[in-house]
């Protein structure tokens, strides 16, 4: 993509007094939220153009290191963080500009939070650096309201998982898939059926056998696209040295991998990826500062 082409719509004073650690838009893009190293996440509506802070929140203690919208249909939609107190906590706002934990949980050190944003469940998956992965559902008949209680644990990568990410496909929402990746170089596909099990995994050896090259360092981000089409599955996997894409189809039992060419390694590492809502463009992040737009034609290439 030709980078002139893209011109900036809006800017964000923030005013936090450290680093901003993570940004999300909510699913409309009518909301930001930012997480701090400050230890505050701050949420500012974007609907009219010129962002306004809607809130501070500061129910962690230390650094914030995430944040996630769900779906608004998940009870109008509802908001996570996790942060260095290896805390995670799920809000919703009960008035306006006011947030509320419905729920908090303590893991070991956490990497990674997503949310199942297809089907009348949410679920949110967490990511820990022990290794495992964590999944919260929502409890709708709970006494108190919308509750949350773990529904599933394991061990997803033996040596540290950095990252999770749901399949958003509405064809099985009650057997959904995820990916992971993290310090042992594998890229693991699982499905909760309902208990996870293990489906697919992509490591050096799958690679060496396509003839492509594999990640050198740990797999720190892997996105699964939205589907671009009732047939296929696409991921995105990222390294400090390496940016690849895999395919797959429906079953997900079978991926190939391709080196995306368009992505420079001289520029250093790539630090996350993240799909457009539609699956055809890739924005990837590198540690340095910059930041890439790739666009994924339907025909893969």
């Amino acid at each position: 993509m030709d980078i002139s082409q893209i011109a900036l719509v809006s800017s964000i004073s923030t005013e936090h007094s450290s680093s901003i650690l993570d940004v999300e838009p909510d699913y409309y893009g009518q909301r930001i939220a930012t997480a701090s190293s400050d230890g505050s996440v701050r949420v500012f509506a974007t609907g009219d153009g010129s962002p306004d802070l809607v809130c501070q929140l500061t129910h962690h203690k230390g650094p914030v290191y995430r944040v996630a919208f769900s779906h608004p249909s998940h009870d109008g939609g509802l908001l996570a963080t996790a942060g260095e107190d290896n805390t995670v906590c799920i809000l919703k706002e009960t008035s306006p500009g006011t947030f509320s934990v419905l729920h908090s949980v303590t893991y070991g050190a956490v990497t990674c939070i997503a949310w199942l944003k297809v089907g009348p469940v949410a679920r949110l998956a967490v990511a820990c650096a022990s290794g495992h992965v964590h999944v919260l559902s929502a409890v709708q008949d709970s006494p108190s309201g919308l509750a949350f209680e773990e529904t599933c644990q394991w061990v997803a990568d033996v040596r540290g998982c950095l990252s999770v990410d749901w399949e958003q496909s509405p064809l099985s929402p009650d057997f959904p898939r995820l990916v992971t990746s993290g310090l042992a170089r594998q890229i693991s596909v699982w499905k909760l059926l309902p208990e996870p099990t293990l489906v697919a995994s992509m490591g050096p050896q799958t690679a060496a056998k396509q003839g492509v090259p594999f990640h050198s360092s740990p797999v720190h981000s892997v996105r699964w696209s939205p589907s671009l089409t009732a047939s296929s599955s696409v991921i995105a996997s990222a390294s400090d040295d390496l940016l690849l894409v895999w395919r797959a189809g429906r079953d997900g039992l079978t991926w190939t991998a391709e080196k995306m060419r368009s992505v420079d390694e001289t520029k250093g590492g790539i630090h996350r990826v993240a799909w457009s809502i539609t699956g055809t463009m890739l924005a990837v992040t590198r540690a340095i500062g910059e930041a890439e737009l790739i666009r994924i034609e339907f025909d893969g290439q």
